[in-house]
């Protein structure tokens, strides 16, 4: 899950996030286990207003479901340039330890078992 205003996932991804949401709400109305990946990209995916709508979003469903998040990295950037192809994804730090933390225990505190990965 990346982000959930539909103009700004247009913009940053592409596509529109209609069809992932609806496939969220499927798999959860089906009571499948979901597992919920989100990159940590700052100053995108990692906005204090961004990721407290993913949240909200999902705290609308009863059954409280595991989170993953994903840190940013810049380890793809090297593979482009062995390959000769142009890295698109602009020039970002990572994300601070503090905001990392501090997402984690916003949604740890909304009932959501958290883990970093990667």
């Amino acid at each position: 899950m990346k982000l959930i205003d539909p103009v700004l996932h247009l913009k940053y991804i592409g596509v529109s996030n209609t069809e992932i949401l609806e496939n969220i709400e499927f798999l959860i109305e089906n009571d499948v286990n979901l597992i919920v990946r989100i990159p940590l990209i700052p100053g995108i995916i990692a906005t204090d207003d961004n990721m407290d709508q993913i949240r909200k979003y999902l705290m609308k469903f009863e059954k409280k479901m595991e989170i993953k998040f994903l840190p940013y990295h810049e380890i793809a950037k090297g593979k482009y340039d062995k390959h000769g192809l142009k890295y698109q994804m602009p020039n970002r730090n990572e994300l601070s330890e503090g905001n990392m933390k501090r997402f984690i225990e916003t949604y740890k505190k909304s009932g959501f078992d958290v883990k970093l990965v990667g």
